[in-house]
């Protein structure tokens, strides 16, 4: 048998070759680590594209898109209590969600793409609008909102999305907003839900000798605006006069115009109400026959018989009165 003795020069290569590998080992994992870190940087920037779409459609869910899509306020007529009512019914009338499309939910809260529950801010009514936003914690998951239940709007902490040193606070950097609430666009956060609509109603006598039945009949008719969803109504039973006007929460409504002398409604209107553009309705009446309505007698004091009084009915000036035909009298309810 041949023995071969390792010589120092074999033994020097041994230790050569596994210094390389040790080496070549360390490499890959160092590229391996900067692969990682790549993925992550890649994965989080893909996240934050998502999130940012899913913080404007939690938004829409919320409010509409102000054209066509009422959202959870216009058909139920306020704010959700918490993000989670937009996918489960709270039991409120009017809702017709859910409001989002396949939402990520964990521990009965709407979750970001890293897992972290969604922040919902809101305050009513700040200088004739409300404001708004929806936040996401980021990749570090951190906030300074440190709220059990962030989606729960009444439970907010921390420092608000309106303060100009938001991002500035460690906690807050990575976080994402919709709106944005850069100092710049201060109005940014606003969103206004409620508009105004303005009805016009004339009224035709069909009795045209008489013709007594004039626009400015007060209280002639009753007017009834119901919201189509909530089956509530925003105005119940009020008298008609010139200039009426009400504002109205976004959503569908019916109007609903009846008078005591007719036997069934004169309007039965479907509107639509978007918010900040006002509605404008004039609706003609007809089927009124003053010929049929109460008489009366007036009796007027005049406290000033040097002064003339002037009577007319329904615009129309009646017969002329003489100052000597008033009596003195302290009662000060006519017109002069």
């Amino acid at each position: 048998m041949l023995n071969v003795a390792h010589t120092p020069e074999r033994r020097g290569q041994g230790g050569f070759a596994l210094f390389g590998l040790l080496a070549l080992l360390a490499i890959v994992a160092m590229g391996l680590s900067v692969m990682v870190v790549f993925a992550n940087r890649v994965l989080d920037e893909d996240r934050v594209d998502v999130v940012t779409d899913e913080l404007q459609e939690i938004y829409r869910a919320v409010v509409g898109d102000q054209r066509d899509t009422f959202g959870y306020i216009g058909e139920v007529g306020t704010y959700p209590a918490s993000l989670i009512d937009l996918t489960v019914n709270p039991g409120n009338a009017g809702w017709r969600g859910p409001y989002l499309r396949d939402p990520r939910v964990g521990n009965n809260m709407l979750l970001d793409p890293w897992g972290q529950p969604y922040e919902y801010w809101v305050i009513d009514g700040v200088s004739g609008s409300d404001r708004l936003a929806i936040i996401s914690r980021g990749p570090d998951g951190q906030s300074t909102n440190t709220a059990a239940d962030p989606n729960i709007r009444t439970s907010f902490t921390g420092t608000t999305p309106v303060d100009a040193a938001y991002f500035s606070t460690a906690a807050n950097a990575d976080n994402v907003v919709f709106p944005r609430p850069d100092a710049s666009l201060a109005d940014t956060l606003n969103v206004n839900t409620d508009s105004i609509l303005n009805i016009t109603l004339n009224n035709f006598d069909s009795n045209s000798v008489v013709n007594a039945f004039v626009p400015a009949c007060p209280n002639l008719f009753r007017i009834t605006v119901q919201n189509t969803d909530r089956g509530s109504n925003e105005v119940n039973n009020i008298g008609y006069a010139p200039g009426f006007q009400v504002t109205l929460p976004q959503g569908t409504y019916r109007v609903f115009i009846t008078s005591s002398l007719l036997p069934t409604a004169v309007v039965n209107d479907r509107i639509v109400v978007f918010p900040v553009v006002p509605v404008f309705r004039t609706y003609n009446t007809t089927g009124l026959d003053s010929s049929g309505t109460d008489l009366y007698n007036l009796q007027l004091t005049n406290s000033y018989p040097l002064d003339s009084v002037s009577i007319y009915e329904f615009d129309t000036s009646k017969a002329p009165w003489h100052r000597a035909a008033w009596p003195r009298s302290r009662s000060r309810r006519a017109r002069r």
